[in-house]
């Protein structure tokens, strides 16, 4: 079984995911629920990936901020959700996100967390590379990242 738990709102900095947030604390109840419930039937849940496809909310910052920000926030989801090994698939934001100020700044800062142990990265430059507005990804992005995070966790 396959299943798929969103918890993105829009507008929302990389703070707002944190341990000890709304955002964090109602990911780990929908963890537990899911384990819950796969025992429920027998089965024993495991998380095999998490993805974060963020970054436009944190434009303008140029502090190292967000990257401190990423490495905390990977490290408290692997340790809250207690799945050490989880894989961390990091989307990095596509340069037709001309909002976004700071956009290389952000794309750099993904890239290289995105290249440590235990993390991945869809680059900007994989798949389509077409928005549709200057914040978001166009729908034939959104398909093509979804194709690759399938391929990483499966």
């Amino acid at each position: 079984d396959f299943n798929i738990i969103q918890c993105a709102f829009g507008g929302t900095t990389i703070n707002q995911y944190g341990f000890g947030s709304v955002n964090f604390n109602w990911v780990v109840e929908q963890w537990n629920n899911a384990k819950r419930d796969a025992k429920s039937q027998g089965k024993t849940a495991r998380l095999r990936g998490f993805n974060f496809t963020q970054g436009e909310s944190n434009g303008g910052d140029n502090t190292g901020d967000y990257e401190n920000a990423l490495r905390k926030l990977i490290l408290d989801y692997r340790t809250y959700l207690q799945e050490p090994d989880m894989l961390f698939i990091i989307v990095q934001m596509i340069d037709c996100q001309t909002s976004v100020v700071n956009l290389s700044e952000l794309q750099a800062t993904q890239a290289l967390v995105g290249a440590e142990a235990g993390n991945a990265l869809i680059s900007k430059n994989s798949g389509t590379n077409s928005c549709l507005d200057p914040l978001h990804f166009s729908q034939a992005k959104y398909l093509d990242v979804s194709d690759e995070i399938f391929e990483l966790i499966k």
